[in-house]
């Protein structure tokens, strides 16, 4: 099976949680996924090619913060509270189009990391290094 991991963030605050989530797994090696960071989900399209599965890993507003959730798309739950975020074409959005598209892999998983309102342009903390390595394993165990 070919998985992609894709964080979705910037390099800036909390929304910079995707990428160290992505970074961390990637370095840990544990299968042979294809791991890439994104600043705009819709770049997400031009890496669908042949995988068979998709993960997407995002800060999330409205999720207690450090907390997080997991979805299998397609998810009403999710569908009717979308919006861009903070990277106007949300990641909804852009599932939607690659399904539009045929481009769906067979499964596709969102991984929503909850942050505080407002920390996304704020520095990342160091207090909250030490907390991604819990969220990373919980990740791992949400797509093992």
């Amino acid at each position: 099976m070919l998985r992609l991991v894709v964080g979705v963030g910037s390099p800036h605050g909390a929304d910079q949680v995707g990428w160290t989530v992505v970074d961390r797994l990637k370095a840990r090696r544990l299968d042979d996924a294809t791991y890439i960071k994104v600043a705009n989900p819709i770049d997400v399209l031009d890496c669908l090619g042949e995988c068979d599965e998709l993960i997407l890993v995002d800060a999330v507003h409205g999720l207690t913060p450090k907390t997080i959730q997991c979805w299998k798309w397609p998810n009403q739950q999710i569908t009717d509270g979308a919006d861009g975020g903070s990277h106007g074409l949300g990641i909804v959005q852009v599932l939607e189009l690659a399904g539009e598209l045929q481009l769906l892999p067979k499964r596709v998983m969102i991984i929503g990391i909850g942050v505080e309102q407002g920390r996304v342009s704020e520095t990342w903390m160091p207090s909250q290094e030490a907390e991604i390595d819990a969220i990373v394993e919980e990740v791992e165990t949400l797509y093992a």
